[in-house]
């Protein structure tokens, strides 16, 4: 009976022990984004992670700035956008992958004309857009394991941690 309470104390710590080691890793080697908006030609610097694009003037451009905090273990992190509908704006209607990264910060310009082109394989084009339908910018982490993680807490888009920038169309 001495021997099996010895067994049983060596094998509960060497559990223990083992455990400790990868706790959580997902959270623990995760990423944050950082959108934030920089003053572009034509506009002036306002919101850090909103602004409107007008379909009168679709051209005009918006410029941004893309952090990624991390703590060593990403792989890549993939810049999607999220196109939805103003009927249901947190509702997803498509999905288009806009660059894939392994360093950053990096900085971006972007216009209404540049997101319909994005989605013009979904049948979105500037004619057909309603007022308040809105672009959504997020980030998608792969860590070096393998694991990949597609969604973050909404209360981290604030700043400094605006994890999505969203564009809505104007009139």
């Amino acid at each position: 009976m001495k021997y099996f309470k010895i067994f049983f104390m060596i094998t509960l710590a060497v559990g223990f022990a083992s455990c400790k080691k990868d706790r959580y890793p997902e959270f623990e080697n995760s990423a944050n984004a950082q959108f934030t908006r920089t003053a572009a030609t034509g506009t002036t610097a306002a919101t850090y992670n909103t602004f409107s694009f007008s379909k009168a003037t679709p051209a005009t451009t918006d410029a941004f700035l893309l952090k990624v905090i991390e703590s060593g273990n990403v792989q890549s992190v993939s810049v999607m956008v999220d196109y939805r509908k103003a009927a249901t704006p947190n509702v997803t209607a498509f999905t288009q992958k806009y660059d894939e990264l392994t360093t950053w910060p990096k900085n971006y310009t972007t216009s209404l004309n540049a997101l319909t082109t994005l989605f013009a394989a979904n049948g979105v084009t500037t004619a057909n857009i309603a007022v308040g339908d809105r672009f959504v910018f997020r980030i998608v982490v792969t860590l070096k394991s393998g694991t990949v993680i597609s969604e973050q807490a909404a209360v981290l888009n604030a700043a400094p941690y605006a994890i999505t920038l969203i564009y809505t169309v104007a009139a």
